[in-house]
């Protein structure tokens, strides 16, 4: 960006120098800054053991050559608005906090020793030829700049994306997390018409056994196995089902179905479970289910998951390896 805002700077300044009739030495400076110093400015970034600290004074630096050409270009009122507010907006840009006041007061500083030292003369006219010069730099310049920014916002909106998804998720199984659960089945609650008869069933899925299976064959072959349930759940369950984590070897499930058709699933998530394979040949995995149905919304998710809980507790006490479910209303 330095290197195109220079160049186009350059084009527009140069129109001035012709109408001046410019010397030798200011036409030396101008082709510096605008030519060559983009070049060195990036070279010494690429060399500096500490790039961000050099950047930093590359970019005070821009403001000290945007100040000196504007009394050589005798004030042209143009293109010395421009290349002002090109220097102060380029700072804005970088979000370094400070330094575009910084970089416009050294610009303006800048701007009276020039013109005191040099002596130079007040003809803020623009004429026609020099607008025609300062198009490339309103045009190409500012037009980068633009796509520049959607670029950079369209970035950070899919990073941010991305956070959030990962904000919702169980790291290891990609499931909703128990805040993101808990949440979007309140808001099924809060949302449920009474009046519509269409069941809802919360079903708890415990891996039977896991510390055993964590304790013989190891962490790694316990997580393959939540992994691989997690998967199962999800082919298992519709797509508007409400699947989390609860932690461990525990998970969740809000499926708008009633009690018979909750158990048909709960089934099929068995039944895949157990045909799971695994590294270690000789282990089996296994589920136990609670399930509780409601047609009618409860008032909290406490009371709906109690009720669940115990239908898994009684799935245990008969060996594991089952379902056990109950109609709440």
């Amino acid at each position: 960006m330095r290197i195109l805002g220079m160049l186009m700077a350059g084009i527009a300044v140069g129109s001035v120098l012709i109408e001046l009739q410019a010397n030798i030495w200011v036409w030396s400076w101008a082709v510096f800054s605008c030519v060559l110093w983009p070049h060195i400015a990036f070279q010494l970034t690429q060399l500096s053991k500490n790039p961000f600290a050099t950047e930093k004074l590359n970019l005070l630096m821009d403001s000290i050559i945007a100040g000196s050409l504007v009394p050589l270009m005798a004030f042209n009122l143009l293109p010395s608005v421009l290349l002002i507010m090109l220097n102060v907006t380029d700072k804005v840009n970088t979000a370094i906090k400070g330094i575009w006041w910084k970089a416009f007061a050294l610009s303006i500083v800048t701007i009276g020793v020039v013109a005191l030292l040099f002596n130079v003369s007040w003809q803020p006219r623009t004429s026609y030829f020099i607008i025609i010069g300062c198009l490339p730099l309103i045009i190409i310049h500012f037009t980068v700049v633009s796509f520049n920014a959607h670029r950079l916002i369209h970035r950070v909106q899919t990073q941010n994306r991305l956070l959030k998804k990962l904000s919702q998720q169980d790291d290891l199984t990609s499931l909703y997390n128990r805040r993101t659960w808990q949440q979007k089945t309140q808001n099924l609650i809060d949302t449920h018409n009474p009046d519509s008869d269409n069941p809802l069933t919360l079903m708890l899925i415990d891996v039977d056994q896991f510390k055993a299976i964590n304790d013989i064959h190891g962490h790694a072959i316990g997580d393959d196995i939540l992994i691989s349930t997690a998967q199962v759940i999800k082919n298992s369950c519709q797509n508007n089902a409400i699947i989390g984590r609860l932690g461990g070897d525990e998970f969740i499930v809000v499926i708008p179905a009633d009690l018979k058709k909750a158990k048909q699933v709960a089934a099929s998530i068995n039944q895949a479970i157990n045909q799971i394979q695994t590294i270690a040949s000789d282990l089996c995995c296994s589920v136990s289910i609670g399930l509780a149905t409601v047609t009618t919304a409860p008032k909290d998710i406490r009371s709906w998951f109690e009720a669940a809980d115990k239908a898994l507790y009684e799935a245990k006490k008969l060996g594991r390896n089952t379902m056990m479910g109950q109609q709440l209303n």
